[in-house]
This record gives structure tokens, C-alpha cells and sequence, in this order.
């Protein structure tokens, strides 16, 4: 019975991250999540301005996936 060790991606759903540069439906942004910056985009028609906290949701390759608090 093996216990599941979490990747360093799974650690980071759920999370509060900050946006560095704004996210819209069409255009990709970028939060920093202890202190590593990621690409990110939102699945809903929003937009996610530059100092905004937002909650990670999913991560695809090397984007999170972000939704507003």
C-alpha cells in the first residue's frame, strides 16, 4: 500500500497566487506563486488585473488555470 507523493503542480491547486500581469478570456497572463511566476489563463469570461488574488484551479503543461477569490 503505496502512499501517493504529491508532484510539485499538485501542491499548487488550490492555491493563492497574485496576478503580475493581467489575465483576460483571450489573452494569457502571468501570477507569481511562491515566488515562481506562471503563465496563466481563466476558463470565464473575466478579467484578472495586475495585483489581484486569484485561486489556482488546474495546471495544464506549464499554465495554471486561475479563477477570482
Amino acid at each position: 500500500n503505496q502512499k501517493k507523493i504529491a508532484t510539485n503542480y499538485e501542491r499548487t491547486i488550490g492555491q493563492i497566487a497574485v496576478v503580475t500581469r493581467k489575465i483576460t478570456a483571450l489573452e494569457k497572463g502571468t501570477v507569481k506563486l511562491n515566488g515562481m511566476e506562471w503563465t496563466a489563463t481563466v476558463k470565464d469570461d473575466i478579467v484578472l488585473e495586475e495585483g489581484t488574488k486569484c485561486i489556482i484551479e488546474e495546471i495544464t503543461g506549464v499554465t495554471a488555470c486561475v479563477k477570482q477569490i
